[in-house]
């Protein structure tokens, strides 16, 4: 990815041998555009980080971790992985460092403040990082809000969901000029809820969260426990993808790979773990109880 920056021709001919496929955007990781490698950026910064702060015997390995995070993020142009990234670590921190979470989280602030200054802005005029990529699509005219708001006037018109009254989202846009050329609110969720409606919707939702939701409470109630580390990190991963998807159309229901993948990865990996959730987290890892 940092390559491509530099000999773009070059690395995407190795990408596209990588992925047997031609590239439409860059930079883009192994993948063809650059919201895929987005999605693929949030999972793994999503693990990384908290297995990284969970299995570390010092916070050496979490602060290079975090901060290769931001590397990636920069110079990947994901906006959207920033604010899902971010917000996952300040739960993550909260829910760690419990009553030293706040000048933890005030020293990655610090921290990722000055990295920003110091390394990363004075190599910013190659054009070829998060800032520029914003500051080209505000003079583009990108508006995610716009599309949001025009959504959420469709979904007045059709409240029960689109399904319901035999319509598509192209019946239904062809005469915006806000969703010209098939363009979408951005919103995994909010289509999801246009399309079938209030009741519908969050039934299905709470049938297929449900069931990880549980494996999370779990996970988190014995964070500190270093067998249970993957299994943490798994939740937070699937916790920082499923918030980018509130920026992008792809996600759990229409099969988006790494949000499928961490899914059912978090279903498996709770099956092989021995069935501890009876025993007191002192009996796990020989230290005081998290109670």
């Amino acid at each position: 990815m940092f390559a491509d920056h530099h000999d773009t021709d070059t690395i995407n001919a190795l990408r596209s041998k990588l992925i047997g496929a031609d590239i439409n955007q860059s930079p883009s990781g192994i993948s063809t555009v650059i919201f895929t490698f987005g999605y693929q950026l949030a999972a793994l910064l999503g693990f990384c980080f908290v297995y990284a702060t969970i299995k570390s015997k010092n916070y050496a390995l979490p602060v290079i971790v975090f901060l290769a995070g931001l590397i990636a993020v920069y110079y990947g142009m994901q906006r959207s992985v920033f604010i899902a990234y971010s917000i996952s670590t300040v739960i993550f921190c909260v829910v760690y460092f419990r009553k030293k979470a706040v000048p933890v989280l005030v020293g990655a602030i610090v921290l990722s403040l000055l990295f920003f200054f110091m390394v990363l802005k004075p190599g910013s005029g190659t054009g070829n990082n998060i800032l520029a990529k914003n500051i080209e699509n505000t003079s583009n005219g990108e508006n995610r809000s716009d599309l949001v708001v025009e959504d959420l006037k469709i979904y007045s018109r059709y409240p029960f969901g689109l399904i319901f009254y035999g319509r598509q989202w192209k019946d239904v846009t062809v005469d915006n000029p806000v969703f010209s050329g098939g363009l979408t609110s951005h919103n995994a969720y909010l289509m999801f809820f246009t399309y079938l409606g209030p009741i519908a919707s969050l039934l299905l939702l709470g049938l297929i969260y449900y069931p990880v939701i549980k494996i999370f409470k779990n996970s988190v109630e014995r964070i500190r426990a270093s067998n249970f580390a993957i299994l943490t990190a798994l939740c937070f991963s699937l916790l920082t993808i499923s918030i980018n998807s509130l920026f992008h159309n792809a996600w759990l229901v229409n099969a988006n790979g790494p949000t499928v993948f961490l899914y059912l990865g978090i279903l498996y990996y709770n099956k092989m773990l021995p069935r501890v959730t009876d025993k007191p987290v002192e009996h796990l890892v020989g230290m005081p109880s998290l109670q």
